[in-house]
């Protein structure tokens, strides 16, 4: 494996940045594109309802208006209030 390595590193295709001219992306790149927007007012409930159910509970429209005790109907309107809708948040 080192052989390997110092081979690779020596050749003329080794570049310090082995994404470099692919679609890869770096670390802190696919960090930023994942960084969750800041919302305020009922989107930012949404937001904390979505992370407290993510990989565990449905994560339906339904669901999240109830946990924030509102019909789904109040909080599809006081989502569009703030110019935002679930779909989006989601």
């Amino acid at each position: 494996m080192i052989q390997l390595q110092r081979i690779y590193r020596n050749s003329e295709h080794f570049s310090e940045n082995p994404f470099e001219g692919s679609e890869i992306r770096s670390y802190p790149e696919y960090l930023a594109m994942a960084e969750i927007p800041k919302y305020e007012g009922v989107s930012a409930r949404v937001i904390d309802a979505l992370k407290q159910r993510v990989g565990r509970d449905d994560l339906s429209i339904d669901r999240i208006a109830e946990d924030l005790k509102l019909s789904k109907r109040t909080l599809q309107r006081r989502l569009q209030q703030q110019s935002a809708n679930f779909a989006q948040l989601l």
